[in-house]
């Protein structure tokens, strides 16, 4: 295996990692939810936050959110959870 292979399957590896970690994440919050906890809006922050990691991650990372400056990562991770979002019940 070349230099090139073995850093594309390190990668991918790490990928995997991280996605997997997020998804625990994201199960742990979901857990703790359903426990009542005092603390909602900071778990339902944590979820949305961990929510938008994940949907980074699946699309092999964003290039475009790598190298923006932090404020306008931001937005970009707001606007990524808020197409999550359903629509507001009526």
């Amino acid at each position: 295996m070349d230099a090139a292979s073995k850093r594309c399957a390190t990668s991918e590896s790490t990928l995997l990692r991280e996605i997997e970690r997020c998804r625990q994440e994201i199960f742990d919050v979901e857990e703790q939810l359903r426990a009542g906890p005092p603390d909602v809006a900071g778990l339902c922050l944590a979820l949305a936050d961990w929510s938008a990691e994940l949907k980074i991650l699946e699309r092999g990372g964003d290039a475009k959110l790598r190298t923006e400056p932090a404020q306008e990562r931001g937005n970009a991770l707001a606007a990524v959870v808020h197409k999550a979002e359903p629509p507001p019940d009526r």
